[in-house]
């Protein structure tokens, strides 16, 4: 009998799906706490990793600390960033992931006119602290050529521009208009909109970081089973 049990005990550990943890933030429809399967983006990165016979659960915070906790190894990987240098030096990339079109966000009753990125040093611009806007803009303000002001969070940058503090917000589109139609302030709801010029439209990424262990591995297994899911059409390419 006691041997039965111990098989029993073995096939059951056998059976149960390896556990990670993701760290990422608020970023709905994509991504949030509260939102159904906690957001379209985390709903499909749940069913790779279950199909590569992982469990996955998340850890919300802010998106720099997601992005450096996940950089030092503390948690397996974060989602939904685009590539750079450093992020390709310091993590393993997977996917894309989801498409982001970053655009200005700004007053109905004031519209800005800019043809390049240069452009925005005559205009009050906010962006949210940790995020990467793109190359082109990341290095304008590397060398200080733009100067813009850093919100902790896309909410907050919103409402800076309906109170006329900053002139735009550069935030993904969908991203914006989910807040817009979501907040709980009139002059978000009801007095911003965007200007349809992308900043830029890039592709995002899970990165794995390489101080997890064995995260190339779970990176591949992931990968794989991300590409299957598209493939079979359950998830967008």
């Amino acid at each position: 009998m006691k041997v039965w049990l111990l098989l029993l005990l073995l096939m059951a550990c056998a059976c149960r799906a390896e556990t990670v943890t993701i760290a990422t933030g608020e970023w709905p429809p994509y991504s949030g706490a509260a939102l159904p399967h906690n957001g379209t983006v985390m709903d499909e990165l749940s069913r790779a990793f279950a199909a590569a016979g992982v469990e996955v659960r998340f850890e919300f915070m802010s998106w720099n600390r997601a992005l450096e906790l996940t950089r030092a190894g503390k948690y397996l990987a974060t989602p939904m960033w685009l590539q750079t240098a450093d992020r390709a030096r310091d993590f393993v990339l997977a996917g894309p992931i989801v498409r982001t079109t970053v655009v200005l966000f700004h007053r109905k009753d004031h519209p800005v006119e800019w043809q390049t990125l240069g452009d925005l040093a005559a205009i009050k611009t906010g962006v949210s602290l940790g995020y990467s806007y793109g190359p082109a803009f990341d290095k304008l303000v590397a060398d200080h050529v733009l100067a813009p002001d850093i919100a902790p969070n896309d909410e907050l940058g919103l409402i800076r521009v309906a109170g006329g503090h900053i002139d735009v917000f550069l935030l993904d589109r969908d991203v914006g208009l989910y807040l817009i139609d979501h907040a709980d302030r009139p002059a978000v709801k009801s007095q911003l909109t965007f200007d349809p010029k992308p900043v830029h439209s890039d592709p995002t990424y899970l990165l794995f970081s390489r101080k997890y262990p064995n995260s190339d591995v779970l990176a591949q297994r992931f990968g794989a089973a991300w590409i299957k899911l598209q493939a079979a059409g359950e998830i967008p390419n």
